[in-house]
């Protein structure tokens, strides 16, 4: 039913017949309607770093309900705060709220960017592995043949990062001291690699040959021991046990004074690339046959078989202390592409970024790294990248540094891996120089990307 009102007599004085119109106004519904719901969302960073997280904060009023919308979904209070890493590159984080007047929307946008990396230049050939104070295992020497004469041996070679130093063996009992120099360059004519380092600098170092044969050394705090039944190492962690290979050619891991054999998935060879804090070892083993290569996760005891991409080819780089394993696979059209294990599943990273690629590394936050071939890439030169937020981002242009090599160089990746640690440092090995003929020149180094520290 409508409601009607008619205008009052004026009588007496205006101003009384005003207030009467307006109070007729008023009975007959003429006030405004009630206003709908408001809602309102910000984010604690507009950019952030891969693999940080972001604080989201909302309030609401005149509201019955909340759901998230866009990169985020669900059913929200009216009002609170949630943290989370964002899920991809760019981020929409959105908000809807209900009531019984209407509907109201908000969002807030959250961007995936490299950080300001410092870029320190480490005096390396070749590095291996990075550890939680950025100390470095690798090697130097080596390089081009030069006209001038033989390069220096390849020499393993380590840095304590920002923690102390290790005290070194007692004179006379280091087993490299046993090998005799090098006629032309007085180093070493014992070839070795440093390829492990934990968090406290202790160091596993791989001799490839003169008077101690191939055998695995174990610097620690005022010592260096050769390692029983490995003939070559590529990891050791905090509980000092060392991976790597038997002399049977197959994964084996020393720890407690013995060396176990993984064994095989019926094949001839297999060899254990890394080992995580809790004990668990990941590499590639061969199948009956030697035909096939698949990675493999072990506690130390068995072997898991991780599978592959469909190419017939997996192998493990990398696992962190939470299980996941990230390595490399053929697909079923012959490409390599990065994987990334986990919760029994083996999932395809680098199927977006050019047909060959690989993850050497993953620290506990889940950051990968590894490297690629740009898909336009016209020399072939691989990249190194950092793997988070589902998106590949590529750190040539930090680690290469355009513009602070001599002019003319060529910059290229150098021997080794790409390697992250729990403080989301990278280590990437590059040479620079000349490589055409008739006598290529350059040299090589390690740089280590640092990002900025948190607020």
């Amino acid at each position: 039913m409508v409601r009607r009102c008619s205008n009052p007599p004026v009588r007496g004085w205006p101003q009384r017949g005003l207030l009467l119109a307006l109070l007729c106004l008023a009975a007959c519904g003429g006030s405004s309607s009630p206003p709908p719901p408001a809602a309102v969302i910000t984010a604690s960073a507009t950019t952030v770093a891969p693999g940080a997280t972001v604080t989201l904060t909302w309030t609401s009023t005149r509201a019955q309900s909340c759901e998230a919308q866009g990169q985020w979904s669900g059913p929200l209070q009216l009002s609170g705060t949630k943290t989370l890493t964002p899920p991809a590159a760019s981020n929409d984080f959105g908000i809807e709220c209900s009531g019984p007047d209407g509907q109201a929307t908000a969002n807030a946008s959250v961007s995936v960017v490299l950080p300001h990396y410092t870029v320190a230049r480490l005096n390396f050939s070749g590095v291996n592995a990075l550890n939680d104070h950025g100390g470095v295992a690798g090697w130097t020497g080596g390089g081009p043949p030069s006209p001038a004469g033989p390069q220096p041996p390849v020499k393993a070679a380590w840095s304590s990062g920002s923690a102390p130093p290790l005290a070194p063996p007692p004179p006379g009992q280091d087993p490299l001291a046993n090998c005799p120099p090098d006629p032309y360059t007085g180093g070493s004519m014992c070839p070795s690699l440093a390829n492990g380092i934990n968090s406290a600098g202790e160091v596993a170092v791989s001799v490839g040959g003169g008077p101690l044969g191939q055998v695995v050394i174990h610097y620690g705090p005022g010592a260096a021991t050769i390692v029983p039944g490995l003939i070559s190492a590529t990891a050791i962690n905090d509980m000092d046990t060392i991976v790597g290979m038997t002399p049977g050619f197959h994964a084996g891991v020393f720890a407690s004074g013995a060396t176990v054999d993984l064994g095989t998935f019926g094949g001839g060879s297999s060899i254990a690339n890394a080992i995580n804090g809790t004990g668990r070892v990941v590499g590639s083993d061969t199948l009956a046959g030697d035909m096939a290569t698949h990675a493999f996760l072990s506690d130390g005891a068995g072997l898991v078989d991780l599978g592959e991409l469909g190419g017939g080819m997996s192998e493990a780089w990398a696992v962190n202390d939470s299980g996941v394993v990230v390595g490399e696979s053929k697909t079923a059209n012959g490409e390599t592409h990065a994987f990334r294990y986990a919760d029994g599943q083996m999932i395809d990273i680098g199927a977006s970024f050019g047909s060959s690629n690989a993850a050497t590394g993953i620290n506990k936050w889940g950051l990968i790294v590894g490297t690629f071939v740009p898909a336009n890439s016209t020399d072939g030169n691989p990249h190194p990248f950092i793997y988070g937020n589902a998106t590949m981002f590529d750190l040539w242009e930090v680690a290469a540094q355009p513009g602070t090599y001599p002019a003319g160089e060529q910059v290229r990746l150098g021997s080794g891996y790409v390697r992250i640690n729990n403080q989301d440092q990278v280590l990437v090995p590059v040479c620079h120089g000349d490589w055409g003929p008739p006598h290529p020149q350059y040299t090589c180094l390690a740089v280590l990307l640092t990002p900025p520290a948190d607020p």
